[in-house]
């Protein structure tokens, strides 16, 4: 049977007249792009990673708003760290709790964002997933763009742990956040800040320490209506994020996260027993997203 695309291949942007320094040829070469085409772009190098890898292009990115919008206190840019959290399932009767672990929910926001992830894909090889690495941006929805630099680690009980580097990305230009940008480098073209900046960020530097100087080549997206919910008390904070993600097959998946924000990581042990006690049936996720994206989409181009 002849298999269809969902969506018409992408064209080529006009070209930008905002002047570039002459580090932007090096952070093209770090992502495996050419400049005049973007990141986006569906380069030699990028047809070769989704061959490889069986992806797909990008869901749609949410336009970013001129000015900042305040930001719900979370986990990031915190730098280099140990994520460690709870993940599962969501059941369909899933209720927020109104304590966890013994804190009261003190705040609930919502968090939505589009996760755009990176692979080094190398004579038919895959480099960071071989390595159990990844490297995504996340956009947010108040314009906000982090990179994520992230390392398997070994579990601890019911928890997954995972080494982080986390940092917002800042213009190489004006050196101020990208959605703050003042010279106009980050917004000149779309994704353009995504190629340019990323350069310098710690995330790309763990990345191609890795796999040894390897281009990065754009993957594919996932978007996350992302709810969140954060509990305190005096020495402890944790977020349990309620998750719709879609994948870049189009179908969608429901989940909960608990993540250890401060305090003793071991507090997650006894939020476990608490879910399980209320959810009986929870089940703890087997995969990543990344993971998980990457197995519906083979699924989907296999069919």
């Amino acid at each position: 049977m002849k298999r269809t695309t969902r969506n018409a291949p992408p064209t080529r942007p006009e070209a930008v007249t905002t002047p570039r320094p002459a580090s932007t040829q090096n952070a093209a070469d770090a992502l495996g792009t050419a400049p005049e085409y973007g990141p986006c772009a569906l380069t030699v190098s990028r047809r070769t990673a989704l061959m490889t890898m069986a992806k797909t292009k990008a869901a749609p990115k949410a336009k970013r708003p001129a000015t900042r919008a305040p930001e719900a206190p979370h986990r990031h840019h915190r730098g280099e760290h140990t994520e460690t959290e709870l993940r599962y399932y969501r059941p369909c009767e899933f209720a927020v709790p109104e304590s966890l672990g013994g804190m009261a929910r003190e705040l609930s926001c919502p968090n939505p964002h589009v996760d755009r992830y990176y692979e080094a894909p190398r004579n038919g090889a895959a480099l960071l997933r071989d390595a159990g690495a990844s490297l995504r941006v996340r956009v947010k929805s108040n314009g906000s763009v982090l990179s994520t630099f992230k390392l398997k680690l070994a579990e601890e009980g019911v928890c997954c742990r995972r080494e982080e580097t986390e940092r917002e990305v800042r213009c190489i230009g004006c050196e101020q956040p990208a959605v703050q940008c003042e010279c106009g480098l980050c917004t000149a073209a779309d994704n353009y800040v995504l190629m340019v900046n990323l350069a310098a960020s710690d995330a790309l530097e763990r990345a191609r320490e890795l796999t040894g100087g390897a281009p990065m080549v754009f993957m594919f997206a996932i978007a996350n209506e992302r709810m969140d919910h954060h509990y305190r008390s005096a020495d402890t904070h944790v977020v349990l994020s309620e998750d719709t993600i879609t994948h870049p097959d189009g179908s969608v998946e429901l989940r909960v996260e608990v993540e250890h924000v401060t305090g003793e990581p071991v507090v997650l042990e006894r939020i476990h027993r608490e879910l399980k006690a209320l959810y009986p049936n929870l089940r703890r996720v087997k995969r990543g997203k990344l993971s998980e994206g990457r197995r519906r989409l083979a699924a989907l181009l296999a069919a």
